[in-house]
């Protein structure tokens, strides 16, 4: 077996990802207008496609958000960003600043 360099494995990942991707919103193509039956035309399919790959991109950004978070949490003992929002909000509701500073030294010890 020939040796490649990690650009040209990075290089046929991607190719590879990219016909993926485009084999796959093919078939969602011809999913979409099997169900439908009545022919919209390609911007209504467009539109539901662009919609469907919105909301995959919204829920990919999220898992990776969350992994992120929780590798940071194992190797650096970083506290987890919902606690964080949570007592930010308590301090957006209320102003006590007392409320809020046990809040985050609950957090951080």
């Amino acid at each position: 077996m020939k040796q490649q360099s990690v650009s040209a494995r990075v290089v046929r990942l991607v190719k590879f990802l990219c016909f993926f991707i485009l084999v796959g919103l093919l078939i969602r193509v011809a999913l979409l207008f099997a169900e439908d039956k009545v022919a919209k035309g390609a911007a209504a399919y467009a539109e539901k496609i662009s919609e469907e790959v919105f909301t995959a991109g919204r829920m990919l950004r999220s898992a990776a958000t969350n992994g992120g978070a929780t590798v940071c949490e194992l190797f650096v003992g970083s506290v987890p960003m919902a606690d964080v929002q949570r007592c930010a909000a308590l301090a957006a509701e209320r102003s006590e600043d007392l409320q809020v500073r046990r809040c985050l030294k609950a957090l951080v010890n």
